[in-house]
């Protein structure tokens, strides 16, 4: 199984849950007892080793509860490979053996409320499964959770339907481990879950416990889609898609099955990796850019034809420079020729002309102080039980409204990361500012209304910046 792009080897023996059609790996020279053990086991211990441990934390309006850990070490025997490691003190342990290239990436996406992966990316929180994580809200810098209607786990009882195979199977040590073998077969991995189940440690979470998979209407065989139909539903061409594949663009996601070979996702991970595209900065860009097709950001087009006017006005009356083109250049065609192409050099460089990093933290800064003074303001009033809006109504002056709407035209970017910055500053500070995320978008609509940008492209760049206002628990 991959997730994220990166292949899943092999299952600890250890393992309170087994990843369907893995091999099993004696994992008894690793302490996976202790986070801070294993860990130890790679860290600063010889050159091409390495470990790490991190508590994980369930992070809630009321604050932070310990949700286990997690760890990870390079295998001493086979630097390689590395073991990957997630600890809960009720749901068990998840042990993996990946390859160490991918050790540092996959630990790095095994976050905190998560506790195992199936499907290629399905997860898993001990009460709830979650599609693949690939929606992310830049103003809160967290990963949109969707839950998975009719989601049931799959344990291993049910799985091995209290039937454990007289046959016994070799339980593999890291160097029978390949880094390209291919998955077992259904029946084979049945044997090696059935030796599995023959070796569980005293320690062990119960076979009722233990998860081996998950089923849902969406991950049903026959609602899954091929490649082909995945393009089809993406709307780009089948050797387009297998090109993003092969070459690890535009982030697509991994199958949730491949059968006989062939890579099947399901519907509703296909409709979600095209939803990531209406929240690119591409689609910002798109969003306030010039009519004509070339790529200019509205702002940078009126600047060019500005200078390209002051230039031309330059070219063709100034009796110093107008003799060095008249030979050369003979007409005022020509001129306009001249005039685009050098307006259009400094209209480029506009990051040279105004300091735009400079001037989008200015701007978000005085958005901040214009949400500030108004918070004041309704902190006095309710000193002197006058009423109040609640959820708050925040204004942005002016002054402020028109520079943001500069900016967003000349730099749709840097626009782009305000708005973000300023919707998601306020929101992780709710309990102060008592607002929410569709008064702070109404908010910024009506600081953007005195501006050059249509009520339309105001409306298109924010809906491509900012995500609508979601369920936290994702339901």
């Amino acid at each position: 199984m991959r997730v994220y792009g990166h292949p899943i080897l092999a299952n600890g023996l250890r393992t309170d849950h087994p990843l369907p059609g893995l091999p099993f790996v004696d994992d008894s020279h690793i302490p996976i007892e202790d986070p801070d053990a294993v860990e130890a086991v790679g860290r600063e211990r010889e050159e091409g080793m390495w470990g790490r441990t991190d508590r994980c934390l369930l992070r809630t309006p009321t604050g932070n509860t310990r949700f286990g850990d997690k760890a990870f070490t390079t295998e001493p025997s086979r630097h390689d490979l590395a073991w990957l490691v997630r600890f809960h003190p009720e749901f068990g342990r998840t042990i993996m053996l990946v390859a160490d290239s991918d050790a540092a990436s996959l630990y790095a996406d095994l976050r905190d409320e998560l506790l195992l992966w199936r499907a290629g990316g399905y997860w898993w929180d001990g009460t709830t499964w979650w599609r693949p994580a690939q929606l992310f809200d830049m103003t809160t810098e967290t990963y949109v959770r969707r839950a998975v209607p009719g989601a049931a786990t799959v344990s291993a009882a049910a799985t091995l339907n209290g039937e454990h195979s007289v046959t016994r199977v070799k339980i593999l040590t890291v160097d029978d481990i390949q880094l390209d073998a291919e998955p077992l077969d259904r029946y084979d991995w049945l044997q090696h879950l059935a030796t599995w189940a023959q070796h569980r440690p005293a320690d062990g979470l119960p076979l009722e416990q233990c998860v081996v998979d998950v089923t849902a209407p969406e991950l049903a065989g026959n609602q899954l889609l091929s490649l082909n139909q995945t393009a089809s539903v993406a709307g780009i061409t089948a050797g387009t898609l297998r090109g993003y594949i092969s070459r690890g663009e535009n982030d697509v996601p991994d199958p949730q099955m491949v059968i006989g070979g062939r890579s099947m996702w399901s519907r509703p991970v296909v409709h979600e990796w095209i939803e990531t595209r209406a929240y690119t900065p591409e689609e910002s860009s798109r969003a306030v850019s010039h009519d004509f097709g070339e790529g200019l950001a509205a702002g940078v087009a009126d600047l060019r034809e500005k200078i390209s006017y002051w230039i031309l006005s330059r070219l063709s009356r100034s009796p110093e420079i107008k003799p060095r083109f008249a030979l050369r250049w003979r007409d005022q065609q020509s001129f306009q020729q001249v005039a685009i192409d050098l307006s259009g050099t400094i209209a480029a460089n506009l990051d040279q002309i105004v300091p735009l990093d400079h001037l989008a933290r200015t701007i978000l800064d005085a958005m901040r102080g214009d949400v500030l003074e108004q918070y004041d303001l309704d902190t006095q009033l309710e000193r002197t039980n006058q009423q109040r809006e609640n959820p708050r109504i925040y204004h942005i002056s002016d002054d402020t409204g028109l520079m943001l709407d500069w900016l967003i035209r000349h730099h749709p970017r840097l626009g782009r990361f305000v708005v973000q910055t300023f919707v998601g500053d306020l929101e992780r500070e709710n309990d102060r500012y008592q607002t929410s995320r569709d008064m702070l978008l109404h908010t910024l609509k009506v600081a953007l209304g005195p501006g050059k940008l249509t009520a339309e492209q105001v409306e298109s760049f924010l809906r491509s910046a900012i995500m609508p206002s979601s369920d936290p628990a994702g339901s």
